[in-house]
Formats: structure tokens, C-alpha cells, sequence
């Protein structure tokens, strides 16, 4: 078991440093064939051209980054952060299943891996550990195969290695988020609450499977103000059992019809999926007041609509937990509502009306927005470029320094 262990993690490690892009492996597309095809993920957009010949690709770029950002970046980004969080998954269940880090010091060794970063964080180490990953980080090829795995292997079958270690990357990045909040929460969690304000578009579809768009109604939890939920596709995609001919058609009428209809057992497993509930402002307000009252603390509007969904399901009594949204002071007519001798805002925030403000006009058009955010985007990068050379010349002569010293 120990020697199969090993031979995959080191297949693993080989995979994770071949090149993450090669121009051999692009296809023989053509590019008018590329820019009128559809997305295999999303059927009902038009696929992502400069996503071809990527491993991996499956069109799937609905926010179409793609197209602002240089693809190679992109993937330099993700296969960095999958090698991560692979690493750091193992690592994290290593530790807290009694494995020792050296040269870590005693006092360090008996934390749990989210008290130990913690630890890290607040002693500057953190920040040491960052400089030196940051210096090692680089894309592309680490000439590291001591197995030789990747000696006369195809184009072909190099490509399928690349698949495998994006998927393995995408899997680690989230189990190592859900480690991460077992971690903190403490799981497994019982119930998923969804909150709503007066509109209640979630709720409707949650209690009776019907995702009908409405009119928005102006409440004191703007950020809330919604007719259609962001998002709702990628759950409804699973919903539908990962079957992207049944979201395409559900999405086609939708856009056509405004309306949505699920029921029987689909509806069923979404009701066992959350629990749902719809809070208007004259609740928000009194939950606003009453843990004021009881226990001197502000909640803002959005985050009291999430507390009385907990109320009225009978659950806030259990171990349960609300996610605030924002501080009270952004909303304080609002809350003046509610409490009218509101707290003192933080320093934090009260300083912001006195600072300067930095703002662009940019037309009511796609286009135009479009050709804002290419510009902005090409000109922080190439800020971010100049950056991080400057950092990576500042960094080896810090390390530099640091040999020096030691020699001496």
C-alpha cells in the first residue's frame, strides 16, 4: 500500500511540472470554425477561442477572462494554485493526524495546521515563507522527473497528464477549502438556510419550485434588490444532474419566458438541498433592534435578514450560524430606523468621507465597457509586471545577503 502510495505521488509530482502549455498540442481548428462554435460546457454560448488547445479545455468561460486576460496567465495561475493546495491538503491532514513538521519549534508542533498559520501570521513568519515561495514560484517546466514518466510519451499522452493534474488541482483547491471550513465551523453542517428580503425570488423557487422573475422592490437591503439570482445556473446545473442539454433548454426558456418551473422529485431534492426563508423590512428592522437590546450588537441590513430566517425556521437557538455581510456604519439610515442612536463608526471607516475619491465615466454600452476594461486590465498588468521584477530582483538580493551572512 506504502510503495503504491508513493509511485502515485511521485507520477503526481512529475505530471504537476510539465509544462502546463504546449504549442504542439494546439488543434488544427480553424479559427472561423473556432469563433462559430458553441461552448461544449455552455452550450448556449459561443466557445472561447483562446482557450484552444489548452488541456483541459471544455469552453468553459462564461465571464470571458479569457479575452482581457493573456490565457497563459490564467493557466499559470490555476496549475500553480492546484500544485498548492495538493500539497497543502496532504499536509493539513498529515499535521492534524499527529505528523511532525521539522524544523517547526516545539511550541508550534502541538497546533492544529489553521492555529499554526494563525501562529505564523501574527510572529511575521508567514511573511518569510511567502517572500521565499514567491521567489520559487515560476511557470512551466521544473525539469523534474527523476522516474523519467514523461521520457517518449506523446504529445497526446502528455496532454492527458496535464488533464489529470488540472483535475486533481481543481479537486484539491476545493477539498482544501472545505477542510478549511471544517476546520473553523466544525461540520457536518445540518441545514443550509437561504434568506431573502421582499424579493424573494430564491424562496419562491425553494417552496414551491418556481423561479418566476418579478419586479424589484426598493428595501433597506439593496445589495438584495434582485429579480434573478447571480449564480443560480451552476446550482441549477447540478440539480439537473451535471447534464448541460437539460440547463441549456431550462435557461433558453427562461430567458425567453421568465419562468421556471421544477417539481416533482427535482424540487424535492432541491428542498433537501435548503431550507428558505423571506423576511421584510419591518422584520429586518426588529431583529435589528432586538439584538441590539440584548446583546449591543449592530447588525447591518442584510445581515438581520439572514438572523430572522434562522428566527423563524426555529433554529436560531441551535448551533447556528449567520453570515454578516457588512459593517452597519454603510447603511445608516437604515439602521437609524431600527436604533436611533447608532454607534460611533470605526476610525476605519469615518475617515473615508474626508479621503479622496478616484472615479471614470464610462458610456451605457457593452462596447464601450469592453474596450475600458481591456485598457485598465493591459494597464495594471503591466504595472504588475514591472512589480513583480522589481520584487524578484529586491528578493534575491535579500537572499543574497542572507548567504553572505551565514558564510560569514
Amino acid at each position: 500500500m506504502k510503495s503504491a502510495f508513493v509511485a502515485s505521488l511521485l507520477i503526481s509530482v512529475a505530471t504537476a511540472f510539465s509544462p502546463s502549455h504546449s504549442p504542439s498540442l494546439r488543434s488544427s481548428t480553424s479559427l472561423s470554425a473556432v469563433e462559430t462554435a458553441k461552448s461544449s460546457a455552455l452550450p448556449f454560448l459561443p466557445y472561447p477561442k483562446n482557450l484552444e488547445g489548452y488541456a483541459g479545455d471544455v469552453g468553459f468561460d462564461p465571464l470571458g477572462f479569457s479575452e482581457w486576460i493573456p490565457m497563459d496567465y490564467l493557466r499559470e495561475a490555476e496549475v500553480k494554485h492546484g500544485r498548492v493546495c495538493m500539497l497543502a491538503w496532504l499536509g493539513f491532514v498529515a499535521v492534524d493526524n499527529g505528523a511532525r513538521i521539522y524544523p517547526l519549534p516545539d511550541a508550534y508542533q502541538g497546533l492544529t495546521s489553521v492555529s499554526a498559520h494563525d501562529a505564523l501570521v501574527e510572529n511575521g513568519a508567514m511573511g518569510q515563507l511567502l517572500l521565499f515561495i514567491g521567489l520559487a514560484e515560476m511557470p512551466g517546466d521544473f525539469g523534474l522527473d527523476p522516474l523519467n514518466i514523461l521520457k517518449g510519451k506523446s504529445d497526446d499522452e502528455v496532454k492527458r497528464m496535464q488533464v489529470r493534474e488540472l483535475k486533481n488541482g481543481r479537486l484539491a483547491m476545493l477539498a482544501f477549502s472545505g477542510v478549511v471550513t471544517q476546520a473553523r465551523m466544525g461540520l457536518p453542517v445540518g441545514e443550509l438556510v437561504v434568506a431573502t428580503n421582499e424579493n424573494d425570488i430564491l424562496h419562491r423557487f425553494f417552496t414551491t419550485g418556481k423561479y418566476h422573475r418579478h419586479p424589484i422592490n426598493k428595501t433597506i437591503s439593496p445589495s438584495m434588490d434582485i429579480c434573478v439570482s447571480s449564480n443560480f445556473e451552476r446550482y441549477l446545473f447540478h440539480l439537473m444532474g451535471d447534464d448541460f442539454d437539460k440547463l441549456a433548454s431550462l435557461m433558453k426558456a427562461f430567458e425567453s419566458t421568465g419562468q421556471l418551473t421544477l417539481e416533482g422529485k427535482t424540487l424535492a431534492k432541491a428542498q433537501s438541498d435548503f431550507s428558505s426563508a423571506k423576511c421584510d423590512t419591518t422584520k429586518t428592522l426588529e431583529v435589528i433592534k432586538k439584538y441590539k437590546d440584548d446583546s449591543d450588537y449592530m447588525l447591518c441590513p442584510h445581515s438581520a435578514v439572514g438572523v430572522s430566517a434562522l428566527h423563524q425556521l426555529n433554529i436560531a437557538t441551535s448551533k447556528s450560524i449567520a453570515l454578516a455581510t457588512a459593517h452597519e456604519a454603510k447603511f445608516p439610515d437604515a439602521c437609524r430606523m431600527a436604533v436611533p442612536d447608532l454607534p460611533t463608526p470605526p476610525v476605519q471607516l469615518s475617515c473615508l468621507k474626508t479621503m479622496k475619491t478616484r472615479s471614470q465615466t464610462c458610456a451605457n454600452d457593452i462596447t464601450a465597457v469592453q474596450k475600458f476594461m481591456k485598457k485598465r486590465i493591459h494597464e495594471r498588468t503591466s504595472k504588475g509586471d514591472k512589480k513583480r521584477k522589481n520584487m524578484m530582483i529586491a528578493g534575491a538580493g535579500i537572499v543574497a545577503l542572507i548567504a553572505v551572512a551565514a558564510y560569514l
